[in-house]
């Protein structure tokens, strides 16, 4: 595990899927409240990033407006790229939240 500036929201963890650079395992809801720290951590990691991204979201149990948007411009960003944001551990009111706003369709949720 690689210690990171943004350690307080996101942790590098070891991947176990061989076409991802980075898993990032997300410390706790992603909301406004923490949503710049958020940003600049994804993108620390998405400037090293040359592969698929993976996201651990299994210690998130809430997702509101502005933490959507962080990753759907993550993965409009890998995709320039060609590459995939990944979503795995999504708990089951965050994924309802994606489902209802129909984002379940263009994230790749793991």
């Amino acid at each position: 595990m690689t210690l990171s500036p943004f350690a307080e929201v996101v942790t590098e963890v070891p991947s176990t899927r061989s076409n991802v650079d980075v898993t990032l395992k997300v410390q706790g809801d992603l909301t406004f409240y923490d949503a710049r720290l958020y940003e600049r951590a994804f993108q620390h990691h998405f400037s090293r990033t040359f592969r698929d991204m993976c996201i651990d979201m299994s210690a998130s149990e809430h997702v509101d407006s502005t933490g959507i948007g962080i990753i759907v411009r993550l993965s409009q960003q890998l995709g320039d790229r060609g590459c995939l944001l990944l979503l795995e551990g999504v708990q089951p009111g965050v994924l309802k939240v994606f489902q209802v706003l129909k984002i379940d369709r263009v994230l790749s949720l793991v």
